[in-house]
């Protein structure tokens, strides 16, 4: 856990980090219109340099000929089978730095493996999670909070924004979900505006709203099981189909021109539990035992526990109830897909 989290413990002598270190407090106050999520799951990784944009390009699934100070895309870095090993958000924060933001159990692995080849080109790799941190403002007043903590709000899905203290995505089409990445220097006097506009939630809260929009973050639990076709990534501009190669690109475009999809994300919803499983646990089909998906990331929800499972297409339309491992009681209910499973 990063250390700049601890003024939350501070803060909140009730609250905690649990062991996938989303912060949660038993004072929460999550009926507002409109709410702010320490992001604490979250790391970043700075590439800085001539060549950071054409290494990233030769390396991840986005293209990074379209990734400005005005512009971020999600993306992944995959294995040599197509396999995704992260996800992230990613956007420049200045004139030569491109910023990374994924999960924080998953940055030391990502530096490690493209250590290997950044040596090549004209660019430096760091770890920046003792410099960032990422807060999440959510609701029906999210833009006028964004602009009146920080004077403006990017204008789009993916629009990203400088100020002298943050950096600013809209993540959603409804301008009603920003990141803001904050320098740890400005989170001192950043803070205090922030939490006078709106009411601070867990960071499980933005987990949830992610898992309703169908937004799947990869983590160290579910590293290399699934295409980013499976994560919905090629509907978003996660994934590029026409910027060349870069590592996992034949596996992934063979699927995209000359296959079919057999599993997909799905939304369902575990009901009555309110204990969380666990990232990467078996789905299984309850009458035969056989296993048929994976959860991908899950948040307690008002009914239960609300998730999103990379799930056999086979599986989800016959109508036979499927399970989460550990708890074989509780058949999923209010299964879908969550986008077209076409690619």
């Amino acid at each position: 856990m990063q250390a700049v989290w601890q003024f939350l413990l501070d803060t909140h002598p009730d609250s905690t980090f649990d062991r996938e270190g989303f912060w949660t407090t038993a004072d929460e106050q999550a009926s507002g219109d409109t709410w702010i999520a320490p992001l604490s799951q979250y790391g970043f990784v700075d590439v800085a340099g001539p060549d950071a944009s054409k290494f990233l390009q030769g390396q991840t699934s986005c293209d990074w000929r379209r990734i400005t100070r005005e512009t971020a895309s999600p993306g992944s870095y995959c294995n040599i089978k197509g396999r995704a090993l992260s996800t992230f958000l990613a956007t420049m924060t200045d004139e030569t730095t491109t910023t990374l933001r994924m999960r924080a159990d998953i940055v030391a692995s990502f530096c490690d493996t493209l250590a290997k080849y950044i040596v090549f080109s004209k660019a430096k790799m760091r770890d920046s999670g003792d410099t960032r941190v990422a807060l999440g403002i959510v609701g029906e007043r999210a833009r006028d909070t964004v602009r009146a903590a920080f004077g403006a709000a990017p204008e789009g899905q993916h629009a990203a924004l400088s100020t002298a203290d943050a950096t600013l995505i809209q993540v959603d089409a409804t301008e009603q979900q920003f990141e803001c990445w904050l320098s740890t220097q400005s989170l001192d006097h950043i803070w205090p505006q922030l939490s006078a506009l709106a009411p601070l939630v867990g960071s499980r809260h933005w987990q949830r709203r992610n898992i309703q929009q169908g937004s799947a973050d990869v983590s160290a639990a579910t590293q290399d099981r699934f295409l980013p076709q499976q994560l919905d990534l090629h509907t978003n501009g996660g994934v590029s189909f026409k910027k060349g190669c870069y590592t996992g690109q034949e596996v992934i475009a063979r699927m995209a021109y000359r296959g079919k999809l057999k599993k997909s994300l799905h939304r369902a919803l575990l009901p009555g539990s309110q204990i969380l499983p666990a990232a990467g646990e078996k789905i299984i089909m309850r009458d035969s035992g056989q296993t048929v998906g994976e959860i991908v990331n899950l948040a307690a929800d008002t009914d239960g526990i609300a998730l999103l499972a990379v799930i056999s297409l086979d599986a989800a339309g016959s109508g036979a109830p499927l399970i989460v491992e550990s708890q074989p009681d509780s058949p999923l209910q209010n299964l879908r897909a969550t986008q077209n499973t076409e690619v």
